[in-house]
């Protein structure tokens, strides 16, 4: 579950135990991966992070720090099969797609 005000992920078993918490940031949108990646968008941070099962961060996609262009809002994600990652964001009210190599 993401919990956005309080910067944090819980984990839960499917009979809703609670099994553990991560503190990577502010999660406005989650998106789980059929082999079971986590991309976490973070609107205040302007970035999105790939994580995995164990809650490593194994990559960063930054936006262009303030003085350098547009602020990074994403707030919705999704990836697709080519792993393609779309976003949506509220401010400046704009849907973008990643591409990554």
């Amino acid at each position: 579950m993401a919990d956005r005000e309080n910067a944090r992920i819980q984990i839960f078993d499917l009979n809703g135990r609670y099994l553990r918490e991560w503190k990577l940031g502010h999660q406005y949108g989650l998106f789980i991966t059929p082999d079971h990646f986590i991309y976490m968008a973070d609107a205040i941070a302007g970035r999105i992070l790939k994580i995995n099962r164990e809650g490593k961060i194994v990559g960063v996609l930054d936006g262009p720090p303030p003085d350098k262009g547009r602020h990074f809002d994403p707030h919705l994600i999704a990836v697709d099969k080519d792993n393609s990652i779309f976003t949506a964001e509220v401010m400046p009210w704009r849907a973008q797609k990643f591409r990554l190599k």
